[in-house]
């Protein structure tokens, strides 16, 4: 996922064992135009019969063999799915190619040798926050104060960075950090790590606006709708439910209100496909969200369920434009109350948590989605 130390890591491989190679192209992946822009510039820098090499002539002589070792080529922010980086690789067979990516589908380019990075441990998360933060003698209760910070913070390595540069800048302490943390979040997260070398992006959320920027429309929603649910455990199975119905299953008390409306129109918006419930679509989204790594799903007992990082997941709804905060809400409470039905018993201990995650909106809810609801925590067994 995007801040999790990707260029970083690379960059400190090249340091290390850059002499390995006879040479060491670095590439922007971003965008075609920068790709053959950066070869282009490598193989011409290289001077001789190559100083005037067109991009076709530049990959024809980066997949000759080279003269003694191999050669290294990295691509690095290979993150557009519409980007086809496989025309981008050299032909050789005596070399490397390091790529570096948001995109999980470009570990089908080389299965056995996809390294998938995740956040730190604990101990390195505490590590790189204190010397970040330019501590270097670290007590038993500034340890305390670093591991809550790094909990707080998901142990993702470029909101750890964020943080440290915050505490060296201003001299709070971690338990300072932590209380900023609760009581202004969204100015503290938006706050830029300065004084950084090799950082693509300066805060966590810009590490994350950039992957949103170019995910489908759905997608983006998608993302929103999510952030109204506990952001682990939620069941892929369960949009499909009363899809084919138009997402109307009701338990039927009083006359629905503007709420009810407003939330199928939503589900549909997001899930329909040319105007019908198309259960590829479900998978289309899914895929887009976790090619960008914003999502992760793990297969149990028949049932994928959906799983966020927990700043993702705070993001996803701090970026709800207000006018359509409602909208998104009232579409999270129309699919769960979608699934209070007897058949889907199986479903009802995963919904459990997505039910309590709306607590905030229990008591202004409409009594067919009280019903609803309540149906839920019933047969999950949660009568309190």
């Amino acid at each position: 996922m995007g801040g999790c130390g990707k260029t970083q890591l690379v960059r400190k491989f090249i340091e290390n064992h850059g002499d390995l190679f006879s040479t060491v192209f670095f590439v922007d992946g971003s965008s075609e135009e920068t790709l053959k822009n950066d070869l282009i510039h490598h193989v011409r820098s290289l001077g001789g019969a190559q100083s005037q090499m067109s991009f076709q002539e530049s990959m024809k002589f980066l997949s000759l063999p080279s003269m003694g070792s191999e050669r290294l080529l990295v691509i690095d922010n290979a993150d557009d799915p519409k980007v086809e980086i496989s025309r981008f690789l050299p032909k050789w067979k005596r070399g490397t190619v390091i790529l570096t990516s948001r995109n999980a589908t470009h570990g089908q380019l080389g299965p056995f040798s996809h390294l998938k990075l995740d956040v730190m441990d604990k101990d390195e998360s505490i590590e790189l926050l204190t010397r970040g933060a330019g501590v270097i003698d670290f007590s038993g209760q500034d340890c305390e104060s670093a591991a809550a910070v790094s909990e707080e913070l998901g142990y993702l390595p470029i909101a750890l960075v964020q943080a440290a540069s915050y505490i060296f800048r201003t001299e709070c302490s971690a338990a300072e950090y932590i209380s900023l943390l609760r009581t202004s979040r969204e100015r503290v997260l938006s706050d830029p790590a300065t004084s950084q070398v090799d950082m693509r992006y300066t805060t966590v959320f810009a590490a994350f606006d950039a992957s949103y920027n170019i995910l489908p429309s759905n997608s983006q929603q998608m993302l929103h709708l999510l952030s109204f649910f506990y952001r682990q455990k939620f069941p892929i199975e369960s949009i499909s439910l009363d899809a084919d119905n138009k997402f109307s299953f009701d338990i039927d008390y009083l006359d629905r209100g503007d709420e009810y409306e407003r939330g199928r129109e939503c589900l549909k918006e997001i899930f329909y496909s040319r105007g019908k419930w198309d259960p590829a679509e479900v998978n289309s989204i899914i895929a887009s969200l976790r090619s960008h790594s914003l999502v992760t799903v793990v297969p149990t007992g028949g049932v994928r369920l959906l799983q966020m990082h927990s700043l993702v997941h705070e993001w996803a709804r701090l970026i709800i434009p207000r006018n359509a905060i409602v909208r998104f809400q009232d579409a999270a409470v129309r699919l769960l109350c979608c699934n209070a039905q007897n058949a889907n018993y199986s479903m009802m201990q995963y919904l459990l948590v997505h039910v309590h995650a709306l607590f905030s909106t229990w008591e202004r809810l409409h009594v067919n989605d009280m019903a609803c609801l309540s149906f839920i925590l019933m047969e999950a067994g949660d009568y309190s």
